[in-house]
């Protein structure tokens, strides 16, 4: 089984081209376009709600066979590593997967998943 794990940010899920302002794929619909998954779990803080529904819905809508599953995560920061820790122990331990790739701009998310992986 295949796995995405990722925080939905502002550029999701379309965003201004920077030469045209076109709208295009952002960050995770481009990974989805890339890569087959057959869940994608979207992290999302209080202030990003809508644009992970918006984003669950342009998945679903493009890839079907994809399970996309929203966790909310109520942090203020999401870069902040302290803050995610205590999230992982309860949220993460529920959706364990492997074979699980990660969305290479969320280094946050990848630490979480080593020290869940290899405890200190």
């Amino acid at each position: 089984m295949k796995v995405l794990l990722t925080f939905t940010g502002f550029q999701d899920p379309f965003a201004p081209s920077g030469t045209t302002g076109e709208m295009r794929a952002g960050p995770i619909l481009t990974v989805v376009a890339e890569r087959s998954f057959d869940r994608v779990y979207l992290f999302t803080t209080p202030k990003a709600a809508e644009i992970s529904e918006k984003t669950a819905a342009a998945i679903t809508e493009r890839h079907p066979g994809a399970t996309v599953v929203i966790l909310e995560v109520p942090l203020k920061d999401p870069t902040n590593y302290l803050g995610i820790l205590p999230q992982n122990a309860r949220g993460f331990r529920r959706h364990y997967a492997r074979g699980i790739r990660l969305s290479r701009s969320w280094r946050k998310v990848s630490t979480i998943w080593a020290l869940r992986r290899n405890p200190v």
